[in-house]
């Protein structure tokens, strides 16, 4: 379809000719030569001379207007994209969108609108080549009923940068030398400097640099709105998205090496003729979409960014969801006035779609109209190809400018009461859809982190098959050929480095440059180096940041919180909040969408809950064996004689001298033990599995415990509880990420809290049998009793499956999906869990935003990726990265919380510590004390879920420190009832919140690279 044309002028004679339209399509046989006034010329090579052979005449208007108008036939060519092509079309909606969006475009099937799409790549010069390896431009407007809609995409899913700023900078590099004139062809030294002091280019240099650098022409490449955008439906509720063109002819590439073969303005040639012999290529337009809460989500788990234009979204989690197609069908008749002068914005919006919080976005809002203005002339939106098609008359009060033709007549200029003009209800809540920004001023640049180099690497090592592998370096290694200074590529090495080994030590070989080892010892000029091994490197440019820091945690994320309901501004009362800071209170309260035991029954089957209490046995030996020595302490260390001799444990002596201070070695060297423990479980449950380490660390429950009970001397005795605390240090670190993995998604916190009821458990069933059995050699049973529950657990792992995430991770992702299928039950729908895991589905396959960008079927061999395997770092360089820091911070401070309120000395030394004042009840006490702990830990469960894990801490902490200076004061004054109630409410408060959340909080607050470091 061409486009709109102009309205029809005043009647008159020759009235028809002037229109656009009959301008645009008539042929020159109908057509009289004149000048620009309308003045009919005999012919147009004739001047008006003094004499034959004299100086020419200033009076000949038609040589003066010819030559004058001559000299400015070239407005500014595009800052960037001056070079493209186009087309005229028709959308199409295949699948209505009327659920999501309520733009009349996607209403229903069927509904169509005219279009213009204008192709183009982006730093080269208006007579560049069609097959620069370059980006490529892919902007459509589509004349809607409700106004025009321009989409301003790339071929590509990313870019370069993501901090807006930086655009201007970025395409001076690919710009002519200020100095010596030249392109990349000849120096590409500036091109390379800025890419090895802004890493987070390297996703869209391997794209770049990869096969689908030079696509064959225009008709065989997808389109991406690269941006996050919004969705609004009817009801006001609206989502995150991301717009795909995807090419029906399919994908191809040309390679570096035989581009030169064709002509430098291929693609408008190919195009054009394609269109022509009526072989008009098509595309079908997706969104990907995600709420509010999935992109929260989506940072906090996997630190994908929806606003970073360097991130992308997986596929497998937010799959494409069709809304049309479009085919271009009609040649440009004129090039200058249908594609030349063509002008996309990306603020061009209808109702129905609205901008997100994308900082590069943003920019480019105010930016691409500002460059029309500029380049076209304040009135471009009057220029045909520009101007919209719909059924209203448009009316505003913008006046006159250069070159204004659809001046509005005499209608008045401002809002006027004697003329009114019409005007239609809103149809979105703006205040609903962009309110959730409540803030101040800060001054922010981004920061260079590894989830920066998780899809490069995905793109790499698993898209890439060997032939792609290898002309990306030639491509990379031919086109670093004309850097000057070996510095830059040594560093854009070190970031290839951080992507892939193999990438780095081939591009090493294929430019004879050794590059550093990593970024971690860099300083960039143009971004923050969250990976710097030394403070002093991470600040961008070396900024001492003595006022403010531009460094923010979330990087520019919407972090957990972000969206909170009911944070818009109140429409009609200036902005007032309070009745939705009492929603936003509500919905915090109430924020579970039906009753707990529903989703408990929906979500827990039988062999769930038989792994759940297999595996928790393991902390359940924890807690056993925490409190094993507690009630028979002074029956075991011979200070009590024994009430009766028995024969029960055959030969062995009832007892085992020891004074104070070597007690306190035996119940420690327990701790020390789980301390090795601990150490060692991250490390081996990241490589080996959950499976075989919690089967190990069981072992060492059923070996430790029998070196316990058989014990005559106190270095058996210590030696046993050394191999016991073994078992128990790796089991709270295995069993947690474990659950963490297989419980039901909508409630990880109430199963992440079993933890904590299992240790709980445990602590109750040593107690008890210590209140019963703390006589002769008795307290032997209590030791056998742990070998026996261990000899137990070992056999039920046997029944329990390896985690679905790691073998998804790590094995089969075929097979991680049965076992959660297994797990959840065969009528259970686990497509999104295991969309979750951001890794596919079978083998073969290859997740979608990747595969967009590796090479056509046919082209070359198709990789056969397996599933990459998760690196894992230890806890050292856990800790050496300020990405993981702060949240290694929080969890130890949680636990060191943990420990100084005194919890461990009621579960270990309580009954020595109450005997004194309860001599009698002591032990009968802590038997009621552990069975509270039990009960409000299981009632509490949920809370976490509900008010959150830092409400949880915070009452824990303020509990039982107040206990505890009651318990101090009831010991000191001898107030009986004041120790026994201040021992009840200070275990149930660590019940609450300290129990449970330092389980959880590891799996939350980092990646699953690090999550055994930080447990």
């Amino acid at each position: 379809m061409s486009p709109a044309a102009a309205p029809q002028p005043l009647d008159g004679a020759g009235a028809k000719y002037r229109t656009y339209e009959d301008d645009r399509n008539a042929p020159s046989q109908e057509t009289l030569y004149t000048t620009s006034n309308g003045v009919p010329m005999p012919h147009p090579y004739e001047t008006q001379r003094v004499g034959t052979n004299g100086p020419l005449l200033l009076q000949d208007f038609h040589l003066i207007d010819l030559l004058s108008h001559f000299d400015r036939e070239r407005i500014p060519e595009r800052v960037v994209h001056a070079k493209g092509s186009g087309a005229h079309g028709v959308f199409t909606c295949t699948k209505p969108l009327d659920d999501l969006c309520l733009a009349d475009l996607f209403s229903k099937e069927g509904k169509q609108c005219p279009l213009t799409v204008r192709f183009s790549t982006v730093g080269g010069e208006s007579g560049s080549h069609d097959l620069a390896r370059d980006p490529r431009g892919f902007s459509v407007k589509f004349r809607t009923e409700e106004g025009n809609w321009d989409m301003v995409a790339n071929n590509t899913p990313v870019f370069f940068l993501r901090d807006p700023a930086k655009f201007p900078h970025f395409i001076h590099t690919q710009k002519r030398s200020p100095s010596t004139h030249l392109t990349h062809a000849d120096d590409s030294t500036a091109f390379w400097d800025y890419l090895s002091q802004n890493p987070e280019s390297v996703h869209q240099v391997l794209i770049l640099m990869g096969d689908r650098g030079i696509p064959y022409g225009y008709r065989f490449m997808h389109g991406y709105s690269g941006h996050t955008l919004k969705l609004v439906n009817k009801a006001g509720e609206w989502v995150y998205a991301q717009f795909h063109m995807k090419s029906d002819q399919g994908t191809k590439f040309v390679t570096q090496e035989d581009s030169a073969n064709y002509s430098p303005d291929f693609s408008q040639k190919d195009l054009w003729e394609a269109i022509e012999k009526g072989d008009c290529p098509s595309w079908t337009c997706s969104f990907q979409t995600m709420t509010s809460k999935e992109a929260e989500e989506l940072w906090e788990k996997q630190r994908i960014n929806v606003f970073d234009l360097t991130h992308v979204w997986p596929q497998k989690q937010f799959p494409l969801r069709e809304v049309g197609k479009f085919t271009l069908n009609e040649n440009a008749v004129n090039y200058f006035a249908e594609i030349e002068q063509v002008a996309f914005n990306p603020s061009h919006m209808i109702p129905g779609i609205e901008p997100s919080s994308d900082p590069v976005l943003q920019s480019r809002l105010f930016s691409y109209p500002d460059a029309h203005r500029h380049r076209v002339g304040v009135n471009y939106q009057q220029l045909p190809v520009n101007s919209t098609r719909t059924s209203y008359r448009t009316a505003n009060f913008q006046r006159d400018g250069n070159m204004a033709f659809f001046n509005q007549g005499a209608r008045p200029n401002y809002l006027s009461s004697i003329e009114p003009i019409s005007f239609r209800e809103r149809t979105v809540d703006l205040d609903k859809v962009h309110g959730q920004f409540t803030s101040e001023a800060v001054t922010f640049l981004s920061e260079i982190r590894p989830e920066d180099f998780q899809a490069p690497r995905a793109l790499y090592e698993r898209v890439f098959d060997e032939g792609a592998k290898q002309r990306l370096v030639n491509n990379m290694s031919g086109h670093m050929a004309n850097c000057k200074d070996q510095e830059i590529l040594k560093r854009q090495i070190a970031i290839f480095r951080e992507v892939s080994e193999d990438l780095a030590s081939r591009m090493e070989k294929a430019t004879g440059i050794k590059g550093y080892d990593g970024i971690s010892n860099l300083r960039f000029n143009g971004t923050h180096n969250g990976m710097a091994a030394k403070e002093g490197l991470r600040t961008a440019n070396g900024m001492k940041a003595k006022v403010g820091s531009s460094i923010a945690s979330n990087n520019g994320a919407p972090e957990y919180g972000m969206h909170k309901p009911g944070s818009r501004a109140e429409a009609g009362t200036n902005g007032a909040r309070c009745r939705h800071c009492r929603e936003w209170l509500l919905s915090v309260v109430m924020a579970r969408d039906e009753p707990l035991y529903k989703s408990l029954i929906r979500d827990t089957t039988a062999y769930f809950a038989y792994i759940l209490i297999a595996t928790t046995l393991g902390p359940f030996q924890f807690g056993f064996h925490l409190a094993e020595l507690n009630a028979p302490q002074d029956v075991l260390t011979c200070k009590s004689s024994s009430l009766r001799q028995s024969s029960l444990v055959g030969s062995f002596p009832d007892c085992i001298p020891m004074n104070t201070t070597q007690f306190s070695v035996v119940t420690s060297i327990f701790t020390l033990g789980g301390f090795i423990g601990a150490l060692t479980a991250g490390p081996s449950c990241n490589k080996y599995g959950r499976l075989l380490t919690m089967r190990m660390k069981t072992i060492s429950f059923v070996l430790g415990s029998a070196l316990e009970t058989f014990a005559t001397n106190i270095p058996m005795l210590c030696f046993g509880r050394l191999i016991s605390g073994l078992g128990c240090g790796a089991a709270i670190v295995v069993v947690p990420i474990y659950i963490a993995e297989v419980a039901p998604p909508k409630e990880k916190g109430l199963f992440g809290a079993f933890t904590q009821i299992s240790i709980n458990l445990g602590i109750l069933v040593a107690q008890l049998l210590g209140y019963f059995m703390s006589k002769g050699n008795l307290w032997r049973i209590i030791l056998a009793v742990a070998g026996a529950i261990g000899l137990i657990q070992l056999a039920a792992l046997f029944l329990v499956p390896e985690s679905p995430k790691w073998l998804a991770e790590h094995r089969s992702p075929q097979t991680a999906r049965q076992v959660l299928q297994r797990i959840r039950g065969h009528k259970a729908n686990v497509d999104a869990e295991v969309k979750a895991w951001n890794i596919d589905a079978s083998a073969n396959d290859i997740s979608e935003e990747e595969a967009l960008l590796s090479a056509p079927p046919g082209s070359h061999p198709a990789p056969n990726p397996k599933a990459a395997a998760t690196s894992t770092i230890g806890i050292w360089e856990a800790l050496a990265r300020p990405t993981y820091r702060p949240a290694i911070i929080a969890v130890v401070a949680v636990m060191f919380a943990q420990q100084l309120t005194g919890i461990n000395s009621i579960i270990m030394y309580s009954v020595s510590l109450l005997s004194a004042l309860l001599p009698t009840t002591a032990s009968l006490l802590i038997v009621f004390v552990s069975a509270l702990n039990v009960v409000v830990t299981t009632l509490c469960a949920p809370l976490s879920d509900r008010i959150g894990r830092k409400t949880c801490i915070l009452i824990s902490i303020v509990g039982m420190g107040t206990c505890s200076v009651l318990l101090a004061l009831a010991l000191n004054f001898a107030i009986k009832p004041l120790a026994a109630a201040a021992t009840l409410v200070f275990v149930a408060s660590f019940a609450v919140g300290l129990g449970p959340v330092p389980f959880i909080l590891a799996n939350e607050l980092v990646g699953p690279e690090a999550v055994g470091a930080t447990q």
